[in-house]
């Protein structure tokens, strides 16, 4: 399956069932995750604005059935499957794709079918996206702008992504396992932190 796997400049790029992954190096310590579905990427940063000046040290190797890009402190590894699991400096697991299905015999078999990236198609072509990631229960997740349910933790909160009256949505939070996550693009949607999956 390596042919799946591409280097594209300092980014790595995987493409299969009309699904396009791009991973790249943002800054120092910290990586880009774009996917596209039966199109290609649109050139633009959204909040991001520029690409800083000093892009870190980026590292990529592709093996048979995965491929790895590291940037600084932080690594992700990409299964031929298309499963992503970021890392931290010291090799510990910091976040990770959540899946449920019958593709895997070995690890996460199971009849519900659930996809870690799951593309719905909308009119006119485009397509809704959710992204769900492995939850640490013990984890405690701190950011996402002001809200009116008065925690600060946001661990078991399902927060709707908009601006209201009383409410600033700025959808970044920093995690007490020591790393940052922006969900990097202009939409109305929400997020779930819940104890068994980050919706």
């Amino acid at each position: 399956m390596a042919h799946v796997f591409v280097r594209e400049g300092d980014a790595l790029v995987r493409q299969l069932y009309g699904e396009k992954l791009r991973i790249e190096p943002w800054g120092k310590n910290s990586l880009r995750v774009r996917a596209a579905k039966l199109a290609d990427f649109i050139d633009q940063n959204w909040a991001l604005d520029t690409l800083p000046e000093d892009s870190g040290d980026c590292q990529i190797s592709i093996e048979e059935d995965r491929a790895i890009i590291r940037n600084g402190k932080i690594s992700a590894s990409v299964l031929s499957d298309g499963l992503i699991t970021f890392y931290n400096q010291k090799n510990e697991v910091i976040l990770q794709e959540y899946v449920r299905n019958r593709n895997d015999l070995e690890k996460y078999c199971s009849p519900l079918g659930i996809a870690a990236r799951e593309w719905k198609a909308q009119t006119a072509g485009d397509y809704a996206l959710t992204v769900r990631f492995e939850s640490d229960p013990n984890e405690k997740i701190f950011g996402m702008g002001q809200y009116q349910h008065g925690y600060l933790n946001q661990k078991n909160c399902r927060l709707t992504l908009e601006q209201r009256n009383t409410q600033v949505t700025v959808p970044f939070y920093l995690s007490d396992k020591g790393y940052g996550f922006l969900w990097n693009n202009p939409a109305v949607g929400w997020v779930s932190f819940a104890k068994n999956i980050y919706v």
